[in-house]
């Protein structure tokens, strides 16, 4: 129980921290100070308190849309395991709900996008479709080749310890999943 709690607010806490890296090291890469840390923390604080602007001529689908797109990649966290603990959601095959999931959440999101009926949400649609037909089948193919290596297609046993003590020729194709990722 106190695993699933911490692995719960792990999620929900750390992804703005590393955001905050992230912008910290490129600004010091570009001689500048850059913004502190906890910045990202201050945005999602604004934006929360910030309130909506939603047009006439849009239906539930435009409101319902961002909720799922928000909710799609916490479930998938969920299926994942942090350190050496289990995930807190995890059955036979929630491989593929992992990848699945992210293309229900993209899915509407691009619905929302298209149910405002302006031209550049569409363009933004259409953009968002073709990155995600460059993206899923990398991310969908790196994990089947993740199950092959184990021998399952339960996201606790592809991401656990048994994968990276595998030794000799399959290596290679982690360091391929690995780049491929990265790269993603």
């Amino acid at each position: 129980m106190i695993d699933n709690v911490l692995h719960v607010l792990i999620v929900l806490l750390l992804p703005p921290l590393l955001l905050g890296v992230i912008n910290k090291t490129k600004a010091v890469f570009g001689g500048r100070q850059g913004p502190p840390l906890w910045q990202p923390y201050l945005d999602v604080w604004r934006l929360v308190n910030k309130g909506t602007v939603q047009s006439t001529a849009t239906t539930w689908l435009f409101r319902f849309g961002p909720v799922v797109s928000l909710v799609t990649p916490l479930a998938a966290a969920m299926l994942i395991p942090l350190g050496s603990s289990t995930a807190p959601f995890g059955f036979a095959g929630d491989l593929l709900l992992f990848a699945y999931v992210f293309a229900l959440g993209r899915f509407f999101l691009v619905l929302a996008a298209l149910d405002t009926g302006s031209a550049f949400e569409g363009m933004g649609a259409a953009r968002e479709v073709t990155f995600a037909c460059f993206a899923e089948p990398a991310l969908f193919f790196c994990l089947l080749v993740l199950a092959k290596t184990t021998g399952s297609l339960q996201m606790v046993q592809l991401f656990g310890g048994s994968v990276f003590s595998v030794s000799g020729i399959a290596m290679a194709p982690l360091l391929l999943v690995l780049s491929s990722i990265f790269l993603l």
